[in-house]
This record gives structure tokens, sequence and C-alpha cells, in this order.
């Protein structure tokens, strides 16, 4: 009677034990998909900030000298980035020039640095994924050719 009063009590840990561990993978699952969700947006809003659609964007940022450029959240928010039905992804940009302007090296034997200059920018996209504590933010550096 003991015996199997023994290995009941031992059953059980092992059962309580069972459901703990596999409580705490199911969360270390979920962090990871959240992580996973946080750094694709952010890849997402480093490559709107820096496509061609947003060459107006990188032109006012040269323009206003050598200040943080921020990025309007309508250009790279999109409605449409909801995780699990209502968790909203929210990322913002900035572009800042990060050196004077300086000679682009020649493109071709035709068109010679004297008539282009370069400046080069940092694209930071910040992105958090509400309600949640995922959060990450990237950094890429792009060179903008200007005309003299």
């Amino acid at each position: 009677m003991i015996v199997a009063l023994i290995m009941l009590l031992l059953i059980t840990i092992l059962g309580v034990s069972a459901v703990n561990i596999s409580r705490d993978k199911t969360q270390v699952a979920g962090n990871s998909m959240f992580s996973t969700f946080v750094y694709l947006g952010a890849e997402s809003t480093l490559a709107r900030s820096a496509s061609i659609s947003s060459e107006k964007h990188i032109v006012d940022a040269v323009a206003s000298g050598d200040t943080l450029y921020n990025i309007p959240s309508s250009f790279i928010n999109d409605d449409n980035e909801v995780v699990n039905g209502t968790t909203k992804m929210v990322s913002t940009s900035t572009i800042e020039p990060i050196t004077g302007i300086f000679e682009c090296p020649p493109i071709n034997d035709e068109i010679s640095s004297t008539v282009f200059k370069c400046r080069a920018f940092e694209i930071t996209a910040k992105t958090t994924l509400a309600a949640t504590s995922a959060r990450t933010t990237h950094v890429e550096a792009r060179a903008k050719m200007i005309v003299k």
C-alpha cells in the first residue's frame, strides 16, 4: 500500500514537471515568434525607407542639412500589420546624414565625379509589437548622389 502511494506521488511529480516544462517551452516558442515578427517588421521598414519610392524623403533629408529627418508614420506603418488578430506592429524610421558631402566614385568613363557628389545617410528603423516586450532596431547606411 505504501509502495503504491509513493509510486503515485512520483508519477504526480513527473506529471507536474512535464506540464511546467511544456509551458516554458511554449513561452519560449511564443517569444521566438514575436522576435521574428519584429525582426521582419524592422527589415520591411528599412526596405520601405530606403526604397526608390522614398526618394523624396532622402532628398528632403539632404535639403534639411545635418539634421535628423523623421519619415512620416503613414509611409512606413501599414494598418494590415496585425499579429494574432489584435496585436499591432508599430514602426518608426529616421534618416540622418552621417558625413559631409564627398566625391562619388566614377560611374563610367563618361560621367566623372566632378559633376556629382555623394552624401552618406544612416537609416534607422525601430519596430515594436504592441502588448509584448518584443522590439528591435535595425540600422543601414546608404550613399546618395547629389548634383553639385
